[in-house]
C-alpha cells in the first residue's frame, strides 16, 4: 500500500502528559506550601487529580489545566484566600518549563516530510495546549496541518475529526495512518479505512475520557522515532500488514 499521510495525537503519543502533568502539579502543590496555602502537597495532589478525572465537560485539557479543577479542589479542601486565576497560570507555567522538543519525535516527522509523506497533529487537547506545545518547540513548520477538538467543535471518536483531517490533508483514508495512545478514541479512524497504530510507550490505561468500543490497532509500536517509521513504512510500502504488529523498533 502506499502511506501518503500520517496523523499523530499529541498527549501520550508526542509527548508523556501523564508525568508532565503529574511533575507540574508538584511543583505547584509545593509552591502553595511555602506560601502558606497549603500544608499537605500529596492531599491536593491526589484532590485535584480526582476531579480530572471525573470531568468529562467536552474540550478541557487535562495536561494544560483548567480553572474548574483548582475551583473544585480548593473548594473541597476548604482552601481560600488564593485566586484560582493565578493558581492556574503557575500550573501552566511549569507545564510549559518542563515542555521541550523532543529530538526522536523530530526526527521521525522530519524522516517522514522527506518522503514526502504529509504530516498532521490529530488532537482532543485544547487549542490553548496544542498553540503552547508548537510555539514552544518550534514544531510548526513540520506539520500541514493541525486539527484540535476544541478549535473546530468535535472530540474523538467521532468520525467527524477524522472527516476533517482527510479533507485538510487531500488524501484518500486508505492511504493515511493514524497514530495514538487511544484504541477507542484514535482506534476509530479504522471505521473510515484508516490504518492504527497503536503507541504504548506512555500509554496510561487510566488516562481516558472516550465511551464506545476498543479498535484492535493494525500495528503497535512503543515511540514515535525514525526507527519505528523507516520499518512501520516499509512494512505497509511492501503490503506485508498484519494485525497487531508486534517488534517495531522504538
Amino acid at each position: 500500500m502506499t502511506v501518503r499521510a500520517c496523523a499523530f495525537d499529541l498527549g501520550n503519543t508526542l509527548v508523556n502528559d501523564k508525568q508532565l502533568q503529574l511533575n507540574s502539579l508538584k511543583h505547584t502543590a509545593e509552591w502553595m506550601k511555602e506560601s502558606g496555602f497549603l500544608k499537605d502537597p500529596e492531599q491536593f495532589i491526589s484532590t485535584y487529580l480526582g476531579f480530572n478525572k471525573a470531568n468529562l465537560i467536552p474540550f478541557l485539557s487535562h495536561t494544560f489545566g483548567e480553572k474548574i479543577f483548582f475551583d473544585l479542589t480548593l473548594n473541597e479542601l476548604g482552601i481560600s484566600g488564593i485566586d484560582t486565576a493565578i493558581l492556574l497560570d503557575r500550573y501552566r507555567s511549569a507545564v510549559m518549563d518542563r515542555i521541550a522538543a523532543d529530538d526522536d519525535v523530530i526526527e521521525a516527522i522530519t524522516y517522514l516530510r522527506d518522503r514526502s509523506v504529509k504530516t498532521a497533529i490529530l488532537s482532543k487537547e485544547s487549542t490553548e495546549r496544542v498553540d503552547a506545545y508548537l510555539k514552544k518547540t518550534h514544531m510548526e513548520h513540520l506539520f500541514d496541518s493541525v486539527i484540535v477538538s476544541k478549535t473546530i467543535g468535535i472530540e474523538k471518536p467521532d468520525p467527524k475529526i477524522f472527516e476533517e483531517a482527510q479533507a485538510r490533508l487531500d488524501v484518500p483514508f486508505e492511504e493515511i495512518v493514524m497514530f495514538g495512545d487511544n484504541e477507542i478514541a484514535d482506534g476509530a479512524c479504522k471505521q473510515l479505512g484508516m490504518i492504527f497504530v497503536f503507541v504504548r510507550g506512555y500509554k496510561d490505561p487510566n488516562w481516558g475520557w472516550e465511551k464506545g468500543a476498543a479498535f484492535k490497532p493494525d500495528h503497535t509500536i512503543d515511540y514515535v522515532t525514525r526507527a519505528s517509521m523507516e520499518m512501520l513504512m516499509d512494512t505497509l510500502e511492501k503490503d506485508t500488514l498484519y494485525p497487531d504488529k508486534e517488534g517495531l523498533p522504538s
